[in-house]
């Protein structure tokens, strides 16, 4: 009687883990996967403020355009100050970035220069100290995501 009492028991406390784990699963499937990202800051908003963002990973929304220096952000942020920002990929190599052709692509118009631009959405940690002159890029993005918006 007591072999028979331990298989009892054996089989019915398999029973409920087994329903147990399958309930867990059915909740946890049919659940609603919630997207915590945070909605992208308009880049102007981070270019105007950059002491406030400087350090921090951001996630804005912005024209960026294609050159053979790099990637940019050049957008009509002030009226008297460029506040553009060089976007690079995150880890990519140099520590002090070069914005060889900024000037002369970015800004001077030059007809012959093609230049590539789509609307994105850029992940990446935010440099608000990067400037090394007034005819370079304001800023630095270090990107960890880029999500073409539009072409």
């Amino acid at each position: 009687m007591n072999r028979a009492m331990v298989k009892v028991m054996a089989a019915l406390l398999t029973f409920i883990v087994g329903v147990a784990a399958a309930a867990l699963w059915l909740v946890n499937r049919s659940s609603p996967k919630v997207d915590t990202t945070p909605a992208p800051l308009p880049y102007c908003e981070v270019a105007r403020n950059p002491g406030q963002y400087h350090g921090q990973v951001i996630r804005v929304r912005a024209t960026l355009s294609f050159g053979s220096g790099g990637m940019y952000i050049v957008e009509d942020c002030d009226p008297v100050s460029s506040l553009s920002s060089l976007v690079e990929i995150d880890g990519s190599g140099d520590a002090f970035p070069k914005a060889r052709n900024y000037v002369d692509e970015m800004l001077t118009d030059q007809t012959e220069v093609q230049i590539r631009k789509v609307n994105a959405i850029i992940t990446g940690r935010f440099n608000g100290e990067f400037s090394n002159g007034c005819h370079l890029p304001a800023y630095h993005i270090a990107a960890q995501n880029i999500q073409v918006v539009s072409p």
